[in-house]
């Protein structure tokens, strides 16, 4: 089955989308990375105002550590890897479409006619949003021989929306969990659901970290998903009634700190990723023959 993979480059995705790069490189035929445009950017500070009005100045220290701080760490990282690569690898997201020789598109608009010509091109039967921020609409998804999948990271239907890691956490009892469902039409969240997760509460302490390790559990679940469709075994659930959420109020940031989230550590983003750009030597195997003489002295 070819794929396509829809994402947007931050650390809560990248990782996650790297690591599935990674391990099925060989039936990916094209990634489309959304990149904001310029009708998109219009009065950016006016939209940070508004975002700092309902939710207070933690979102805005996630947003800027999930994109910006994310951005100048890869770079960093990238730059080692060139130094030492018998030791790191890149963790960016173009590099690991470079690696493994998958076309990686940038795309404003992910309904545009040059999008859906290449995604054309690519002859991709089945196209995966992967924590992405632009709606599918009817000709993309009737260009696709199959109905898009979405790797939502909130649990259906009862947390629709967006930032749902966010309100899942503020809840009363805090709740984790991600939905991998189907998208058969413009709206927002409401496909037939092929597989859900619920996790833990997360032991880390800021919400950035808790977010990424939802998104890397997704991993093996997408993997899953994939294995039964290709077979025909995977039956969708259909969806009930929900709740759509916006940004997280500003009683809803409250909550998060007095449970002792915060926005973002650094150390933890440090951490992540240095673990994900590490390689891992295979320790050597002695020979028989050796450790017969070594136990006989």
């Amino acid at each position: 089955m070819r794929l396509a993979v829809f994402t947007v480059d931050c650390f809560v995705a990248t990782p996650a989308v790297v690591r599935f790069i990674g391990r099925n490189h060989h039936d990916i035929a094209l990634v489309v990375r959304s990149s904001p445009g310029r009708h998109r950017a219009r009065r950016p500070l006016r939209k940070l105002y508004r975002t700092w009005r309902w939710s207070g100045g933690g979102l805005i220290a996630f947003l800027l550590a999930d994109f910006v701080l994310f951005a100048l760490l890869s770079l960093v990282i990238d730059g080692l890897a060139i130094l030492f690569p018998k030791r790191l690898r890149a963790v960016s997201l173009s590099q690991a479409c470079r690696r493994h020789a998958i076309p990686l598109i940038s795309a404003c608009d992910i309904n545009h006619d040059s999008v859906i010509a290449a995604l054309r091109a690519s002859h991709a039967e089945l196209a995966i949003t992967y924590f992405f921020d632009q709606v599918l609409r009817g000709r993309l998804i009737a260009a696709l021989p199959m109905k898009p999948i979405n790797v939502h990271p909130g649990l259906l239907p009862a947390f629709r929306g967006i930032f749902p890691v966010f309100h899942q956490l503020a809840d009363e009892p805090p709740r984790l969990g991600l939905t991998i469902h189907a998208i058969e039409d413009e709206t927002l969240d409401t496909g037939p659901i092929l597989a859900r997760a619920e996790a833990e509460p997360p032991r880390c302490r800021s919400l950035l970290t808790a977010y990424k390790g939802l998104m890397d559990n997704s991993v093996e679940l997408l993997e899953l998903v994939l294995q039964d469709m290709a077979s025909g075994n995977r039956a969708p659930q259909p969806q009930g009634p929900g709740r759509y959420y916006a940004l997280p109020p500003r009683s809803s940031m409250k909550r998060l700190k007095r449970r002792g989230y915060r926005p973002y550590c650094l150390r933890e983003m440090v951490d992540a990723l240095w673990r994900l750009a590490r390689i891992r030597r295979q320790s050597r195997r002695i020979p028989a023959s050796r450790l017969a003489s070594s136990s006989g002295r």
